[in-house]
């Protein structure tokens, strides 16, 4: 009966998490320029020119944010975790219990408070805010000893972990 293992979880390791945002970082960066680059085709380039806050400058940050929104809910739906949580062992769980899967309402929300500096990036003063909020989100985990939520786990109710499997008790 030795050999019969239950899975368990405990808070994902820092150096894990960044390296799997690092990795979410570049694939996201990849689909978004990819997909700008096709907006740009249509989109009117002067209006890009002449001001910061035009409809296709708007265009472009509503259609990267909601390309990041897309690939968290996604894949957190579809995976447990993003590609870069996958490639380091880690998920993305209910902080309740820390072992069933992020409610789709809860990453959202945590992915709202992460991104939304991609949504505001037509407004100077305003992304700016939100890209210090978006920093602080992921430093916050530092801060918080031993479950290490960011402010944006906190806000969304989750918890990374890194799942393991331990022996049964008999």
């Amino acid at each position: 009966m030795d050999d019969i293992r239950r899975p368990e979880t405990g808070p994902a390791p820092l150096s894990s998490r960044i390296l799997a945002r690092v990795v979410d970082v570049f694939v996201l960066a990849g689909v978004s320029i990819a997909l700008n680059s096709l907006l740009l085709v249509v989109l009117p380039s002067e209006d890009l020119l002449q001001a910061s806050f035009s409809p296709a400058s708007l265009a472009l940050s509503v259609t990267t944010f909601a390309v990041y929104l897309g690939y968290e809910v996604l894949c957190v739906r579809l995976y447990g975790a993003t590609p870069g949580k996958l490639l380091f062992g880690l998920r993305l769980a209910a902080a309740s219990d820390g072992t069933t899967t992020a409610a789709t309402s809860s990453v959202l929300k945590r992915s709202v408070l992460l991104y939304a500096s991609v949504l505001f990036t037509p407004i100077l003063v305003v992304n700016l805010i939100a890209l210090g909020l978006s920093v602080y989100a992921v430093i916050s985990a530092l801060l918080n000893a031993p479950s290490r939520q960011g402010i944006h786990d906190r806000f969304g109710s989750t918890l990374v972990v890194r799942p393991r499997l331990v022996p049964a008790v008999p």
